[in-house]
């Protein structure tokens, strides 16, 4: 990768890259903001398919194990 240039990635992208030294973050006080609520809109629940069911689920844990491992804020 090395003299391949510079790019704009999510960390949990990138996040074992930078691990092995791969890659190394620079410019970071002027990346995007990390934490960027994720906003699941559904009809009433009565009416929720398995599959929504399902997703929103998935999502929630998602979302709470890149927290536990500090790779979203």
């Amino acid at each position: 990768m090395q003299g391949s240039g510079i790019i704009q990635a999510v960390k949990y992208i990138v996040a074992n890259a930078i691990a092995r030294g791969e890659l190394q973050p620079i410019l970071t006080d002027y990346g995007h903001q990390l934490g960027t609520p994720i906003a699941v809109i559904y009809p009433q629940k009565r009416y929720l398919s398995a599959k929504v069911l399902v997703f929103v689920e998935f999502m929630t844990e998602l979302m709470a194990n890149l927290k536990r491992f500090g790779i979203v804020d």
